[in-house]
């Protein structure tokens, strides 16, 4: 679920760009920051542990051509070690040069690593977006075209890839899996051309009108030209995490505003759960909302806009801790650093808490051990996402079967393991209505997936469990 970006700016200079961008992008990786930039002559390679600011813009190279990454890692060590796992990498055995960055996660990254180390491919990274790098280096070194090139990459990759990346050549270039899972949009201004993660690394550079890289299309910028091409057919199946926690709901993906799919959750919600308890919206039994912070807000609103209860601050959020769910380590104790509880607000109260979902079920743990500090009279929680049940092959990080709690407990069990009086989700079809999404990529919901090795590891990896559980 990296942050990538990528800049055209001719003779002008890119470092404001990226720098600026990727800071609008921070919320997709905090572990690691890099930029790759080409001056016309030279790449130069910076890379960072942490966060954007932590170092100033004069340490980011100047240059006509350039891109950015922000690490949240998948696969690999969790402890950074900046050589080895950040974004993004410099091969010079393509005429010029080639440098690229992706986001995703390629399923088949041991054996393509494999296959390209016994062909004599030295890597300088342990992260997958050297394969893709690799590949492509290949092809172009045997005269193959850019195009030919990406398409040779996308019939070997499965799995998940928003990839930008530029050449020595003055190009540009940017394209996405034929699934369309994470998002890639581009746009210009009076003066370049930008690619990005999410609409508002564009906007903030003046980038006012944007398109969405198409699932399967190639896009390669050079000199004030564009030129799409549409490698393989699109079969698209975007990420409803995306949707539901991962973007910023100022985000519009492939057409569609987060902000306004998270609202309809919310309303979708209210209704799905008045009907499940034959009982009128306006007689919901709480005393107020409050949204977990912050992705979970605007389904806030939208519940109160059903159900007419009014909206509280019951938990306040350092807003210089950054967030939990990304951080590969410490998340309950980060939790406790993060929020802050609102006691006079919560004494004696009945609380619907609103949140985006439930993974491992230590941060709700946590946040309602904090919130029965304060007394209240009754707590509720409200999921905006489905029980999440399994793995992701595709770029989250939830990775086994035995880290989530719906794995192989009930709603009534996580109740009591959260310790809330109530608990509802959101339905699967409650999902895909308020998405405006019917083919979404879910499989973390269903534990059905859509790629062949990605079934196959699901399959070893459920195996493996049951034949734990026998010997226990």
């Amino acid at each position: 679920m990296c942050g990538i970006i990528g800049v055209w700016k001719n003779e002008i200079g890119v470092k404001n760009t990226l720098y600026y961008g990727l800071i609008e992008l921070q919320h997709r990786g905090q572990e690691a920051n890099g930029v790759a930039v080409f001056d016309g002559i030279n790449f130069n390679l910076v890379k960072y542990k942490g966060l954007v600011t932590e170092k100033k813009l004069e340490d980011y190279p100047e240059g006509i051509l350039g891109i950015g990454h922000l690490r949240y890692s998948t696969i690999g060590k969790k402890e950074i070690l900046i050589d080895r796992f950040a974004q993004p990498s410099i091969l010079y055995t393509v005429k010029n040069g080639l440098s690229l960055c992706h986001n995703g996660n390629i399923v088949n990254y041991s054996e393509l690593e494999e296959e390209l180390k016994r062909k004599g491919n030295l890597f300088q990274t342990d992260a997958d977006h050297e394969v893709i790098l690799h590949i492509l280096a290949e092809e172009l070194k045997n005269n193959k075209t850019l195009e030919e090139a990406v398409n040779t990459c996308m019939n070997k990759l499965e799995g998940a890839y928003s990839v930008i990346g530029i050449t020595g050549n003055n190009e540009l270039f940017a394209f996405r899996d034929r699934y369309g899972i994470h998002p890639l949009v581009y746009g210009m201004n009076e003066n370049s051309f930008i690619i990005a993660s999410e609409t508002p690394a564009l906007i903030k550079n003046n980038v006012r009108k944007y398109f969405s890289v198409k699932p399967g299309e190639l896009i390669i910028i050079k000199d004030w030209s564009i030129k799409k091409k549409q490698i393989v057919k699109a079969t698209p199946k975007q990420c409803m995490f995306e949707f539901v926690y991962f973007s910023r709901p100022d985000s519009v993906i492939d057409g569609k505003s987060v902000r306004e799919a998270r609202f309809n959750l919310g309303k979708n919600m209210a209704l799905e759960y008045s009907l499940k308890n034959r009982i009128e919206p306006k007689s919901i039994d709480y005393d107020f909302i409050s949204p977990v912070p912050d992705t979970s807000r605007t389904a806030a609103e939208g519940i109160n806009e059903i159900t007419g209860l009014p909206i509280r601050e019951a938990l306040i959020k350092n807003r210089y801790i950054p967030r939990t769910f990304i951080m590969p380590k410490d998340r309950s104790k980060a939790v406790k650093s993060k929020l802050s509880i609102m006691k006079d607000v919560i004494f004696n109260k009945k609380i619907l808490f609103v949140d985006d979902s439930i993974v491992r079920g230590n941060t709700s743990k946590t946040i309602i051990e904090m919130v029965k500090e304060a007394k209240p009279k009754k707590i509720g929680l409200w999921i905006t996402c489905p029980k999440i049940i399994a793995p992701c092959y595709y770029g989250i990080d939830m990775r086994n079967y035995n880290e989530f709690v719906a794995f192989e407990k009930n709603v009534e069990e996580i109740k009591e393991y959260i310790g809330v009086d109530e608990l509802f989700y959101a339905s699967r079809d409650c999902l895909k209505k308020s998405l405006g999404l019917e083919d979404i990529c879910e499989s973390c919901l269903t534990n059905k997936y859509f790629t062949p090795l990605a079934k196959e590891k699901a399959k070893e990896q459920m195996k493996w469990l049951n034949a734990v559980k026998k010997i226990i």
